[in-house]
């Protein structure tokens, strides 16, 4: 009579062998249709509008009455007392209207010469002997549940210290982490009076499904304010963009496996067993 152990043991295993092709068979097939799915019910904000070769910007340029935020100044030496005074305290940053916004944070540069760098973290700015202020790149994220990334908003503050009206403009780049560009926007700053500050914006729609991106403002002013010779500043910030899509297919593939032991197991287990009652 065979030992009940090694039939018991072959029976199982062709079972769970016959099981795990069939459901094997059947999970890729479902994987491949969910996957081809979200793929083309993303693909409409990208591939299937021949209209739009990259991301979809959009610029504003708001006027504030209160400072620049933090960071750094620019341009000459000029003291801003004959003129637009001292900077007041800096206001609570505008937020573009709607929910579910994701700050990403900021960054800073050297200040270029003839300006002076905070050296706290109070929010009111230090006084600057520079004609110009320059705050942080501020940015804020919207996701989204396709693969197109949801939507990028750059802000950039320009406070005019000298007693002079200026032109000036901000050049806007993004580009993913590993420096592929998404897209470019040069926004003017027109007729900035002494004392008044200006917050410079460009939004990146559809940046893509890179997660992090690196954002970068640069403030190009007149080459002089007054007798004053100036000079171009730069900020810089790090944008992280939840993955959403990806999350969501990554939590689809465990839930998959997960389920594959679960139903092996109960059918391996419900499996009779020749002999075993003897």
């Amino acid at each position: 009579m065979p030992d009940t152990t090694i039939v018991r043991q072959s029976i199982r295993d062709a079972a769970g062998a016959r099981f795990r092709r069939r459901l094997r068979r059947g999970l890729l097939g479902a994987a491949a249709a969910g996957i081809a799915t979200a793929m083309l019910l993303a693909t409409p904000a990208t591939a299937l509008v021949p209209d739009l070769p990259g991301p979809t910007i959009q610029v504003e340029v708001v006027q504030t009455s209160g400072g620049g935020g933090a960071g750094g100044g620019g341009g000459g030496g000029q003291d801003p007392a004959g003129g637009g005074g001292a900077p007041a305290p800096a206001g609570p940053a505008q937020t573009p209207s709607g929910s579910g916004t994701w700050p990403a944070g900021g960054g800073t540069s050297d200040p270029a010469p003839g300006a002076q760098t905070p050296q706290d973290d109070s929010p009111e700015p230090a006084a600057a002997d520079g004609t110009f202020y320059v705050g942080a790149l501020q940015s804020e994220v919207r996701p989204s549940l396709w693969w197109d990334g949801g939507e990028v908003t750059v802000r950039l503050p320009v406070r005019n210290l000298s007693p002079e009206r200026f032109d000036g403009r901000v050049e806007f780049v993004l580009t993913t982490f590993f420096g592929m560009e998404i897209g470019r926007q040069s926004v003017a700053v027109r007729q900035l009076e002494p004392g008044i500050a200006e917050e410079a914006r460009a939004s990146f729609a559809s940046p893509g499904p890179w997660t992090f991106y690196s954002a970068s403002a640069t403030f190009v002013p007149p080459e002089k304010i007054g007798d004053a010779a100036t000079e171009e500043v730069a900020r810089e910030a790090f944008v992280l963009v939840p993955p959403i899509a990806l999350l969501v297919t990554l939590g689809l593939i465990v839930a998959a496996v997960f389920g594959f032991r679960f139903l092996r197991e109960r059918a391996v287990a419900a499996t009779p067993v020749p002999g075993a009652a003897a």
